[in-house]
């Protein structure tokens, strides 16, 4: 049962040149019958499938949200830097075009705390430091 595995495993990743030639060969050489080979090529489709999926699942979760956050830019509303002070509570810098914001956060919602000018903006982002 091992050696058939092993032998769907290659056919699965393309090493072999076909499905229906290598359940042949498996079978003429008394390996396992076409119903097993049929169920074994099924199960290792359905795992490859998932383990597709979870690499795609991974790659969404990894790359995903640096792309939101590409993609957020072009609102014009910047998230320039932020800190938390408790749970669910902090305070957020946003720009939107050449405005900027002292912003606090709470499970609440957003209360505006200052509107700062160019000066406070770049001493937030480290310009002139």
């Amino acid at each position: 049962m091992v050696k058939v595995v092993g032998f769907f495993i290659m056919v699965y990743l393309g090493f072999l040149p076909g499905l229906v030639g290598a359940a042949e060969a498996v079978t003429s050489v008394g390996l396992a019958t076409p119903d097993e080979l049929d169920l074994v090529g099924q199960s290792l489709r359905i795992v490859g499938f998932l383990l597709v999926l979870i690499v795609v699942a991974a790659l969404v979760n990894r790359y995903g949200r640096r792309l939101h956050n590409h993609m957020g830019s072009n609102t014009g509303i910047e998230l320039l830097t932020g800190r938390n002070l408790g749970q669910g509570v902090g305070v957020r810098v946003i720009r939107i075009h050449k405005r900027a914001w002292l912003v606090g956060v709470s499970k609440e919602g957003v209360s505006l705390l200052a509107e700062l000018d160019e000066e406070e903006v770049n001493a937030v982002n480290g310009v002139g430091k």
